[in-house]
């Protein structure tokens, strides 16, 4: 197996879930969901999934970074704020957890490592705007900028290992399999890194510019493209071994696709959310929602879940696509769910946090 090693604790610690970004929950979420808080905060809206973490024995939080540039840590039972971090500019990117410390970086192009309760330990500037989540290898700190770069930086103390430029914008979070960091680029390229030698030690031409994070699974990886729908590539042959557009309807998928077995499961700009076989591309499933998406689903045992433009969120069967829930949140989603510890956190581009699971609601948590 290539998976780099995991916390035992059913955690989100970045966007995807895990360092192969696959968006694959370590719990499930039981019985019928509800929400069991809301917590809104003003002038403010959400791009990026929340992380979902355990700080200390017993106290769990989520992590969730605004537009305005705001890092909020939220208790996970009640939905109480705790602590903020006001960066610079806003955040497009998620906000990443490792070792005991928070890690994000922001529009300016500032990236932050902070501790627990959100003390800043240290900050590195990089040239371009930062758009995704970090990602981590050994004792160092990978994220990517619009400057074209991947940055390597000492997890601890924030010191400069390297950098690596690529052709254009790099939009992706770094995705790490087998000590190899995968990045598609607006480019049209994905590009393959060594950590060991910081060297590019492959290409392969995706004829298409992208600013999706590639999932991983065996020795396929899979991501969306702005002309060329969900392509799938070999990474150890390097090169592309299906493509999927549903015969032109979607050329563009801006969202990461969830990876789970052999099953691919992609949300579309088209209102439809579709499940392909990883090794050929064959639909296996396809469903239809009231508008589109441009998020990412996640995948909690054996069901799946998706938010769209129009601030619903669905509920899927794995199996079979079938909706089993769906709920009219308001405000739109541009953000992507976490799930974690039986919980589901996402935030609405109007600045409202939900959580959902099952068990007694706790309410609507005054405005932050």
């Amino acid at each position: 197996a290539f998976a780099e090693p995991q916390s035992e604790v059913p955690d989100w610690p970045v966007s995807r879930g895990d360092l192969q970004s696959t968006g694959i929950a370590r719990c499930e979420l039981p019985g019928e969901i509800t929400q069991l808080w809301e917590a809104p905060f003003q002038s403010t809206g959400f791009l990026a999934a929340a992380a979902i973490v355990e700080v200390e024995p017993g106290k769990r939080l989520a992590l969730l970074a605004d537009m305005n540039g705001v890092l909020h840590a939220i208790d996970l039972t009640t939905g109480t704020g705790l602590w903020t971090f006001a960066g610079e500019l806003g955040f497009n990117a998620g906000a990443a957890w490792h070792n005991g410390r928070i890690y994000v970086g922001d529009l300016d192009g500032i990236f932050y490592c902070l501790d627990g309760n959100g003390k800043e330990l240290w900050r590195y500037t990089a040239g371009g705007q930062i758009d995704a989540c970090a990602a981590f290898y050994e004792d160092q700190v990978l994220f990517t900028s619009q400057d074209s770069r991947l940055y390597c930086l000492d997890a601890a103390t924030g010191e400069e290992r390297w950098k690596l430029e690529t052709g254009d914008q790099l939009r992706c979070s770094p995705t790490v399999i087998e000590g190899q960091v995968f990045l598609a680029g607006c480019d049209g390229i994905l590009h393959i890194v060594d950590l060991k030698t910081a060297k590019e030690t492959g290409q392969v031409e995706i004829r298409s510019p992208t600013g999706s994070t590639p999932a991983a699974e065996g020795d396929r990886i899979f991501f969306g493209t702005e002309q060329g729908g969900l392509l799938a590539v070999d990474w150890r042959k390097k090169e592309i071994v299906w493509q999927f557009d549903a015969d032109g309807a979607i050329p563009a998928i801006r969202g990461n696709p969830a990876v789970t077995g052999n099953r691919v499961i992609v949300a579309a700009p088209n209102r439809m959310v579709y499940c392909l076989d990883g090794k050929t591309g064959e639909k296996i499933w396809e469903q239809t929602m009231k508008s589109g998406s441009e998020t990412s689903p996640v995948v909690a045992g054996n069901r799946v879940f998706v938010t769209a433009t129009d601030g619903r969120m669905y509920g899927m069967e794995l199996e079979t696509g079938a909706i089993f829930w769906e709920h009219e949140f308001g405000g739109g989603f541009a953000a992507s769910p976490a799930v974690a510890f039986e919980k589901m956190v996402v935030g609405t581009k109007r600045g409202t946090v939900f959580c959902l699971g099952s068990g007694p609601a706790s309410g609507t948590k005054q405005d932050q």
